[in-house]
């Protein structure tokens, strides 16, 4: 998911003052992909129930919904750290810590 939303953001003029090309935004993502330092990591059949239960939790409502969607494969993959630039939507998971590199 968090490759998704590189690639929406990055080629999105609207979003970004220097919009990646698709080429270029396509070779970052395949280098990520390919990097031996990285772990893709996917949704279990797990996720469904705990996003369900996430959405009860916190009222989840609209697009919020893709914020919860990466926390619950956070909970599947037993990740408890998240570093975002969009720390304010991701503090009210109590299951996750939430870190915003740019403040550090």
């Amino acid at each position: 998911q968090n490759l998704y939303e590189f690639y929406a953001i990055t080629t999105d003029k609207a979003r970004t003052h220097n919009p990646l090309s698709k080429d270029k935004a396509i070779e970052i993502i395949k280098y990520y992909k390919s990097n031996p330092n990285l772990q893709i990591i996917n949704s279990l059949n797990s996720n469904l129930d705990n996003l369900i239960s996430l959405i009860k939790k916190y009222n989840i409502l609209r697009q919020k919904i893709y914020d919860v969607v990466l926390v619950a494969t956070m909970i599947d993959n037993d990740i408890k750290n998240i570093y975002t630039n969009n720390d304010k939507d991701f503090k009210i998971f109590k299951e996750i810590n939430v870190v915003n590199p740019f403040d550090l």
